[in-house]
């Protein structure tokens, strides 16, 4: 989260040098940028819900994670499934920077979260696999619900 915040602050230093030298009223009014006065709805609002809803579903991710475990026979507590989740998503979030390497960092922490699964919540290596991806199982299967309903009822 703190890397996300530093991140983001660095890239937009170059577009906020000037703003406070400026009448400030002018660029909230007729705004900078590409989108105009809109530039805050566009940029900062999103990148602020984007951390907010990336806080609250890793608790929700570490929820799934520990009733899974619960269900095949773990015996971790809801703490550890989060610092599994947590630690294992370093190495994505550090690399995820760089074009190729970043996509197999991804992968790469997947397979931390099943050593980490496998070696907590004490379970084989092919229930933890499960376990891992759980989360993405049931996003996907909320997704193709979601995608069946409003297509089914022409919601667009």
């Amino acid at each position: 989260l703190l890397f996300s915040l530093l991140s983001y602050g660095l890239s937009q230093l170059y577009r906020f040098r000037s703003f406070f030298n400026n009448n400030i009223f002018y660029y909230l009014k007729f705004g900078y940028g590409i989108f105009g006065g809109l530039n805050l709805i566009y940029t900062i609002l999103p990148t602020m819900g984007f951390l907010f809803f990336t806080f609250v579903f890793t608790f929700i991710g570490a929820g799934i994670i520990q009733v899974f475990s619960k269900f095949m026979g773990g015996e971790g507590e809801y703490v550890d499934s989060y610092n599994l989740l947590i630690y294992s998503s370093i190495p994505s979030i550090m690399l995820s920077i760089i074009p190729i390497i970043g996509l197999f960092s991804y992968f790469f922490s997947i397979v931390i979260l099943i050593f980490g699964i496998s070696h907590v919540h004490n379970v084989s290596k092919g229930k933890a696999v499960f376990i891992a991806l759980s989360p993405l199982i049931l996003l996907a299967i909320i997704i193709l619900f979601l995608f069946f309903f409003f297509f089914y009822f022409r919601f667009f």
